[in-house]
């Protein structure tokens, strides 16, 4: 299919600006901070591991080394996850405090994202370290339908989800699970060598991932003395369909098979499908492949010389034509017309070359923070005679998962010493059943609904800053002149709220200098992924920290992540209706009639699906634990509106609904 270049995402490098609006007053500003060249590539802690005895040895020193460029500050911040187990001093004494397992952080000043980390575990001699507490099943790492990190069935559900009826991945994936009996049929066996079956991840049947008319190892025919059985471990490779877009499945007819069974597995690991690289394409770095083509400024695709160029994904805006901005150690492109399969140009009528762009890109299911290599051709988008932009179409050659596919939950173990009757009705639900339960708590409990005059008045109360004048929620600073921040964007609330309802809730608003209001927009929180200077902008806050943007995606900083966190909890706890997908299973939901609807989790969170929105939300919520001033501003708030958000009072929540 044929496609014309088209104006899209402006450049961050050309102009780093936040591109919508969220909250009321969210006026854009642009942003005056030039990145520079200068970079901190790594921080290390020395030794990365420790184990501490309460009754000797109880203390030990580390070191921490920061790989910068000349110049930059090679100073940093140490922290302790959990301050119970260890101390830590600023010359890096660690101290044992009582028996448990932490992770001491040491935190680049210079660039806050660059982290390193020593795992301490505290044991006390003499008596034998008891067996862990049962708890729920280990949280899953994530896959990327390598080999070396497949897919869960889930995971390979999800994928399908995200395809149009009946589209099928480009890529092969590996996929693991356990075989169910639903739908287990050995049938085809006899006549045709295959099976179908259903797999699932730790006996969660809410979403089976159908093998259908698979083959055995190797892509053999199965035989009558030959079969998977039920319960038996199996990991499956194949492309993924949205079989009549409703039932994620294999391909069918002997294209997918069993890769792996219990303890065995196939002789040869297969390829995934990605095209080979050209041996004659010329590999540059984004900044060279602009200044080499520096004098070409008029419209449509330069011919002659094919390219390859690698960095790492930003936020795509667009999968099904594959346009997002690439950004490596020298800057950005744009990527225009990314395809998963070996395309060429072709001739355009009114724009010169164009690439034949198949709509592929989607179905490799790349994410922000993925490092790509991609070949193809330079081309320049004009916007009007004085102004263009940098582009680059081509197809996609290697591809690493990096970025939000592999976001790793954490869960909170902040000591939760709230015992409140307030919550005496949910004590004993776990999972969708507790979400349930606390939504249905602030229906009930929720009687006063502030109006959004008032909340000036109460921000000098909730959120009064100790030098006077209210605390801005994203820098710390005083202010006296600030916009009421939508945390949730009404934009993204699907017209639910505007200034009442969700809308002037004292748990959600928050007073927000209007500089920070207008970078953060109605984009959605999540990390900036990128390559040294070039990550992105930034934005310094004015109490210490800097917060990262680019267009379409804002980055709190590492002490505001948890309470960000909390509040998008909330609010989708809340002011949903349960009709959401994913809440299709429960019953009994309240529903107040104009209140309540549909709040899109991947609406405010960068990454693509809800269990990665949510995997980033755990996570965020466990490294920045509550604070006093949390405390203070629920128990305020809950004076005012009569609820509280649960979140604050029992961070371990999140765990149990989404862990």
């Amino acid at each position: 299919m044929k496609i014309k270049l088209v104006l899209f995402t402006i450049l961050s490098c050309l102009s780093l600006v936040s591109c919508s609006s969220g909250g009321s007053n969210n006026n854009q500003t642009p942003n005056s901070n030039v990145p520079t060249s200068k970079q901190v590539y790594s921080v290390a802690i020395t030794p990365n591991s420790l184990e501490l005895d309460l009754s000797k040895n109880n203390t030990a020193v580390i070191s921490v080394s920061v790989n910068a460029d000349q110049g930059v500050d090679l100073s940093y911040t140490l922290k302790v996850l959990n301050k119970s187990i260890v101390s830590v001093s600023e010359d890096g004494l660690v101290t044992a405090l009582k028996e448990g397992e932490t992770i001491i952080e040491a935190v680049s000043k210079a660039d806050p994202n660059k982290i390193g980390e020593c795992s301490v575990k505290v044991t006390k001699s003499g008596e034998p370290t008891p067996p862990p507490t049962p708890g729920p099943d280990p949280e899953p790492e994530g896959g990327d339908g390598s080999y070396e990190n497949p897919f869960s069935s889930e995971e390979a559900y999800d994928l399908a989800k995200t395809l149009e009826k009946d589209e099928t991945t480009t890529l092969k994936y590996f996929i693991k699970g356990k075989v169910i009996s639903d739908g287990y049929s050995t049938s085809g066996v006899a006549t045709y060598g295959n099976m179908n079956f259903k797999i699932t991840s730790n006996n969660n049947n809410a979403k089976p991932f159908y093998c259908f008319q698979v083959y055995y190892l190797d892509g053999n025919k199965f035989t009558t003395s030959n079969v998977v059985n039920v319960n038996d471990e199996v990991v499956v490779f194949s492309a993924i369909v949205n079989y009549g877009g409703n039932t994620p499945e294999t391909t069918n007819k002997g294209s997918a098979y069993v890769f792996k069974h219990n303890n065995k597995e196939s002789s040869t690991i297969p390829e995934q499908g990605l095209p080979s690289e050209d041996p004659n394409a010329k590999e540059r770095s984004i900044s060279a492949l602009i200044s080499e083509n520096s004098s070409y400024k008029s419209e449509g695709a330069k011919t002659g010389t094919l390219y390859r160029i690698k960095g790492v994904v930003q936020w795509p805006n667009n999968y099904t034509y594959g346009n997002f901005d690439l950004i490596d150690e020298s800057g950005y492109i744009a990527i225009h017309g990314a395809t998963a399969t070996k395309q060429g140009l072709v001739k355009d009528g009114d724009n010169g070359y164009v690439i034949n762009n198949d709509r592929s890109f989607g179905s490799i299911n790349v994410k922000a923070g993925d490092e790509i290599s991609i070949e193809g051709w330079y081309s320049y988008h004009l916007y009007s005679s004085g102004y263009g932009v940098p582009q680059f179409t081509g197809y996609i050659t290697k591809l690493e998962r990096k970025g939000a596919s592999n976001i790793t939950p954490k869960s909170s173990t902040a000591s939760e010493d709230n015992t409140l009757s307030y919550y005496a009705s949910v004590n004993n639900l776990t999972g969708k059943e507790l979400l349930k339960g606390l939504h249905n708590l602030m229906d009930t409990t929720h009687t006063t609904y502030t109006s959004y005059s008032s909340l000036g008045n109460h921000f000098k109360k909730s959120d009064k800053h100790p030098s006077g004048g209210v605390k801005c929620f994203y820098s710390g600073a005083s202010t006296n002149s600030y916009n009421k921040e939508h945390v949730w964007p009404q934009s993204q609330s699907a017209d639910l709220y505007g200034e009442d309802g969700g809308g002037s809730d004292l748990h959600h608003i928050r007073p927000t200098i209007s500089s920070y209001n207008s970078k953060r927009g109605n984009s959605a929180f999540g990390p900036i992924y990128g390559c040294g200077s070039n990550k992105g902008g930034s934005f310094a806050y004015s109490e210490g920290g800097t917060v990262n943007y680019v267009n379409y995606v804002f980055e709190p900083v590492d002490s505001m992540k948890g309470d960000v966190a909390r509040i998008i909890m909330y609010m989708y706890m809340h002011y949903n209706n349960g009709t959401l997908s994913e809440l299709s299973s429960l019953t009994d939901w309240n529903q107040r009639y104009g209140y309540y609807g549909q709040m899109h989790i991947n609406w405010v969170m960068g990454p693509n699906s809800s269990t990665e929105c949510f995997n980033l939300l755990r996570k965020w919520n466990a490294e920045d634990p509550v604070s006093q001033e949390e405390k203070t501003r629920n128990e305020y708030t809950y004076g005012v509106q009569g609820n509280r958000n649960p979140f604050i009072d029992h961070p371990s929540y999140a765990d149990k609904i989404w862990g």
